[in-house]
């Protein structure tokens, strides 16, 4: 009896140890959704769709709505606490997540983060900065960083430290400021999602030397805000939102070094975004 006891102890340590977030962990819901679904089962769950993903014909996907009405299925989120999404981010090293994602709204732009639970029930931290999507996009293609300096604390006064260090529950919502971060917004949205993978320093753009990417300087900047941007890539759009993710600046790029006078900004933190038909990017720039 005491062997076997000893044997069930054993492997449930070992599915303890190693069911737990890695590198490289992908959501492509080429099945079935994958464990990710709201908190509470409600008619808006997400749903698995088995064609039309990024990569074309045959391309499975995950497809979200919300109602906006009040109760259940009325904010934008879904949330994962099988084995694989939780765990120690910070001793597997991860520092973003990596998506494809299709905003289907006419009107109304997504304000994507990502949300931690840790062990409390209102432990909570998330992407103190949206990445913002546009209404109407294809897809898109996004990174959202997620080390502790990436995050803020939305709930109770714990540490965004000790939160990464023990995961009990991830989340992707969409939240334009208004609400607590790591709640999605209450208002009758819907988009797609591919390919989510939790990426370490080694694996993630951000992370890698480009070629293809836009520079900003300097930064952070009192008066102007010179942008570069990469060679071969046409005219670009450029847009800026504050914080809260409000848009505060819109433009066309149509040289490769342009400046925009930012003397009038009100002093923090803005998401400075380029787009075009090729690519879409978005850093950070802090206003003196």
């Amino acid at each position: 009896m005491k062997r076997t006891l000893l044997i069930i102890a054993f492997a449930m340590f070992s599915i303890f140890s190693f069911s737990q977030i890695s590198p490289g962990e992908t959501s492509d819901f080429e099945i079935d959704v994958e464990g990710w679904e709201h908190q509470i089962a409600n008619p808006n769950d997400p749903v698995q769709v088995a064609d039309g993903g990024p990569n074309g014909a045959g391309d499975g996907y995950l497809s979200t709505s919300s109602s906006g009405a009040g109760g259940s299925g009325s904010r934008h989120v879904f949330a994962n606490d099988n084995a694989e999404w939780i765990g120690d981010y910070t001793s597997a090293g991860i520092v973003a997540f990596t998506f494809d994602v299709r905003n289907t709204n006419a009107t109304e732009d997504l304000f994507l983060r990502v949300g931690f639970n840790g062990t409390g029930f209102n432990d909570w931290a998330a992407s103190t900065n949206p990445v913002v999507v546009p209404a109407g996009s294809g897809w898109t293609s996004v990174t959202i960083p997620v080390e502790a300096s990436d995050l803020s604390i939305s709930g109770s006064p714990t540490t965004v430290a000790a939160i990464l260090a023990n995961v009990t529950q991830v989340r992707i919502l969409s939240n334009d400021g208004s609400d607590i971060l790591h709640k999605g917004q209450r208002a009758a949205l819907t988009s797609d999602y591919d390919n989510i993978v939790a990426v370490d320093v080694l694996s993630t753009p951000e992370f890698e030397v480009q070629n293809n990417e836009f520079k900003i300087s300097p930064n952070p900047a009192k008066n102007r805000l010179n942008i570069s941007i990469p060679d071969g890539n046409g005219d670009m759009k450029l847009e800026v939102y504050d914080v809260l993710g409000k848009r505060i600046f819109k433009g066309l790029l149509t040289d490769l070094d342009s400046s925009i006078n930012v003397s009038n900004w009100k002093t923090g933190v803005y998401l400075v975004k380029i787009s075009s038909d090729k690519i879409s990017q978005t850093k950070r720039f802090i206003k003196q």
